[in-house]
């Protein structure tokens, strides 16, 4: 796997042990647990994915530094994931993190199978034709949920993340439905392309002799594919 990531914790222990982790299951692991390194790692590499504790010091002294390193990829542009570890999720919290262009947020004390499936989510819709709008998609929909359970302060407790997570993982499911027809569409352009490939094959041959039955059986079997 050449998929990149950059973890941001300082807790050490924590921090150890999802770089273990990560790099157990084939990613390229940077990890730190001080803000102003983390910005120099971004501005000079490429991660595709970021995870990161919101409540971090940064150089000016602020608590929040995870959402520093938000702030950051944002104005950028950068195509960056990112995922906001919190030690006490409110509604008001996940929104900003959302807002701020972050793809998910987890809860501590959480398990590390949780903090994967988020990642493997990421991973699954860079996998679409258009994965921008895909993901985009995504972190709307999330928002919008994350908006309909009022009272911005209120505490995401397990009962309702866990309402949160099913619903989320329908919307998944949705989007693996549009990736099959992507699939579909992709087998029915290069099947296209072939046919193209070979009717100009043909006209270039029209005037060999024994080879335009030869030709023709082909672009038929090459057609019938797209069905």
């Amino acid at each position: 796997m050449d998929m990149k990531i950059l973890i941001v914790e300082d807790d050490p222990d924590l921090l150890e042990m999802m770089g273990t982790a990560f790099a157990r299951s084939g990613f390229q692991v940077d990890k730190t647990g001080d803000v102003a390194k983390a910005i120099t790692l971004l501005a000079t590499d490429d991660y595709d994915i970021l995870i990161t504790d919101k409540n971090l010091p940064d150089p000016e002294g602020n608590k929040e530094g995870g959402m520093r390193l938000l702030r950051y990829l944002r104005r950028r542009g950068n195509r960056t994931e990112a995922v906001m570890i919190t030690g006490y999720a409110t509604i008001d919290t996940a929104i900003e993190a959302m807002r701020l262009g972050a793809f998910d947020y987890i809860a501590k004390p959480f398990a590390l199978d949780a903090l994967m499936e988020k990642v493997d989510r990421i991973i699954e819709f860079r996998k679409f034709l258009n994965p921008d709008s895909t993901i985009n998609s995504f972190k709307e929909f999330h928002n919008e949920l994350l908006s309909l359970f009022g009272n911005g302060d209120r505490e995401i407790d397990p009962g309702t993340d866990r309402s949160i997570q099913s619903i989320l993982t329908k919307v998944e499911q949705f989007f693996r439905v549009q990736k099959e027809r992507e699939k579909i569409m992709i087998e029915q352009r290069d099947a296209l392309a072939e046919i193209a490939s070979d009717a100009e094959e043909l006209r270039e041959k029209l005037s060999e002799k024994g080879i335009i039955h030869e030709l023709l059986d082909k672009i038929c079997a090459v057609s019938n594919r797209r069905f």
